[in-house]
């Protein structure tokens, strides 16, 4: 087969399909996703704080302090990042891991997410390629910038402008430097995104909204290891332990193109042979719901269990000069190898 001609049709063919889905549905770019069942019952731990208890009292002080901090930032129209809000007050506040609890109190208390009280995490993923982000200042971020840029943190006041065809997330910072440096951005007109390994917020929140506004198909490569499948099932069903605002931030659309473990041994790939924590992270993921209602994530689990060994996106850079962007890439979607 002519392998652009067959990358080019499917590539139609998943875009035709998000558009039917969204012509389809009500309110498309507001529709929950599925709900996930990410934690079980007995793992959900609850947690009581009380003024008139000594030991509580420190908590509760705290917790009512970044309660008037997030009421003075909303009716003002200002956000903060959850470092910003402990540089404040650092006397009282201690640690960023005492900020950091108090605010997943507090998003409990409210049911709400940080991002809707105006609280972000510090960006530090990085996003390139075919797109404009409008803020709400009317000022624009053109991702064409050498490098990329790095993720604005308030996400959801952006508006994305882009004629991309689709959507490439990459587990790591390293592959997404190499991938600019095979000039990916002028082979295919698309949009790049890493979270630098375990993705933050903005760039969870930045993969949602390009996914639900520009309604094209959504792509990943991650490390054919326990960790990479981990990080794949984060963007895609949503975090354990942000399990509660999974149906915000999941993006079950995401296709995983690669590396699969079955590649290991049919591209030869460079083995690493297994740690614990590797054999405890894989059976972590065998167990899960949504695994187990995928059968092929069950097959691909069920190859790294025989193998007992991984191998990186690294490995099949390494095959050919440029291999990823110029081959890699466009077989695995033009062979529809995709998960």
């Amino acid at each position: 087969m002519d392998i652009r001609e067959e990358f080019e049709r499917n590539l139609r063919t998943l875009t035709e399909e998000i558009k039917q889905k969204a012509n389809n549905a009500e309110d498309y770019e507001d529709k929950p996703v599925k709900k996930l069942i990410l934690k079980p019952d007995k793992e959900v731990t609850t947690c009581k704080v009380v003024f008139d208890s000594e030991r509580s009292q420190r908590k509760y002080t705290i917790i009512v302090h970044l309660l008037s901090k997030i009421y003075q930032m909303l009716n003002q129209g200002l956000t903060s990042t959850r470092r910003e809000l402990y540089y404040k007050d650092v006397e009282l506040l201690q640690s960023q891991d005492i900020v950091d609890e108090a605010i997943k109190i507090i998003c409990c208390l409210l049911n709400t997410p940080p991002w809707q009280l105006g609280v972000f995490g510090t960006s530090k993923g990085l996003v390139a390629g075919h797109l404009v982000l409008q803020t709400n200042t009317k000022d624009t971020i053109d991702c064409l910038s050498p490098g990329g840029v790095l993720i604005p943190q308030d996400v959801l006041s952006l508006k994305p402008v882009s004629k991309a065809k689709f959507i490439l997330i990459v587990e790591k910072d390293a592959t997404f430097q190499t991938l600019l440096d095979e000039k990916i951005l002028d082979r295919y007109k698309l949009i790049l995104i890493t979270g630098k390994g375990f993705p933050d917020l903005n760039t969870r929140l930045l993969v949602r909204l390009l996914t639900n506004t520009l309604k094209i198909p959504v792509f990943m490569i991650a490390d054919a290891d326990p960790h990479g499948m981990e990080i794949m099932c984060v963007y895609r069903y949503g975090s354990l332990t942000m399990s509660e605002h999974a149906q915000m931030l999941a993006v079950p659309e995401i296709h995983w193109l690669g590396v699969h473990p079955s590649d290991i041994e049919i591209l030869h790939l460079t083995k690493i042979p297994f740690t614990r924590a590797d054999e405890d992270k894989l059976n972590s993921l065998a167990s899960r719901v949504y695994t187990l209602a995928n059968t092929k994530l069950v097959k691909e689990i069920g190859i790294l269990k025989k193998l007992n060994s991984k191998a990186e996106i690294e490995s099949v850079s390494s095959l050919a000069k440029n291999n990823l962007t110029n081959f890699y890439i466009e077989f695995k979607i033009a062979a529809n190898q995709l998960i």
